[in-house]
């Protein structure tokens, strides 16, 4: 069996966004940003490129090679400073575009087979008039290794 090398998936997503995305940060396995002022200097907002898990499983039983399923996972934060409606309109502008970039390419540079799916979790924190929320979208992809 082969383990699966998600530094290559993540250094192509990164790739993919930077080629397709303006005006937002990107990074690869670098800390989330806890810093709105981060989010806020740019046009867009900031995203982040992390591994995921990966389960192995028997293609077929006894058979090899293996199916992986894998999960690399992409943060993408947005501010406003007007309000959280004004924060979330612009996350859900951000998470459509994120997400149209991998639906034109969803074999991510063929480092997967396919992707399958998306799962999408939101997060918000509201302080101080800076109105500072994230949405972490998980990539459902499959490899056989």
């Amino acid at each position: 069996m082969s383990i699966l090398n998600q530094s290559l998936i993540t250094k192509e997503i990164e790739t993919i966004l930077r080629a397709a995305l303006e005006g937002y940060i990107i990074t690869r396995n670098e800390p989330i940003n806890t810093d709105p002022d981060i989010a806020h200097l740019v046009t867009n907002g900031w995203i982040g490129i992390y591994r995921g898990a990966e389960d192995y499983n028997a293609f077929v039983t006894g058979s090899s090679p293996w199916l992986v399923e894998v999960n690399p996972r992409v943060v993408v934060q947005a501010v406003s400073l007007k309000s959280g409606a004004d924060a979330e309109d612009a996350l859900q502008g951000y998470v459509a575009a994120v997400l149209g970039v991998f639906n034109g390419n969803k074999r991510l540079n063929n480092t997967i087979g396919n992707s399958t799916g998306y799962s999408i979790t939101y997060q918000f924190n509201d302080m101080n008039q800076v109105y500072f929320h994230q949405a972490t979208i998980i990539i459902n992809g499959q490899v056989r290794a």
